[in-house]
């Protein structure tokens, strides 16, 4: 997993964060699934980057998995990383 950069604007370390929003299940069983929000928040000058989402499955036989395409984690420090000379 990349390594957060400094803030762009202050150049101060961010935070990286997350709540869990869901759990779901279905029915009787303990099959379900964990949508969690991500977000990257600079400690000095308060700018942030948000709204990237994870979903978790699980199952009772099975550990936790992220579903694919839904990882929030990476998606949220990429374009926090993003700067103007990387696009």
């Amino acid at each position: 997993m990349a390594e957060l950069k400094p803030c762009p604007f202050c150049g101060s370390r961010p935070n990286l964060t997350h709540s869990d929003l869901k759990l779901t299940t279905s029915g009787a069983s303990i099959d379900g699934d964990i949508i969690t929000y991500w977000k990257v928040r600079c400690n000095n000058c308060g700018v942030e980057k948000g709204g990237y989402l994870s979903e978790y499955f699980f199952t009772c036989e099975e550990t936790l998995k992220i579903r694919e395409n839904y990882n929030g984690k990476a998606q949220v420090i990429e374009a926090w990383n993003r700067r103007a000379e990387n696009g």
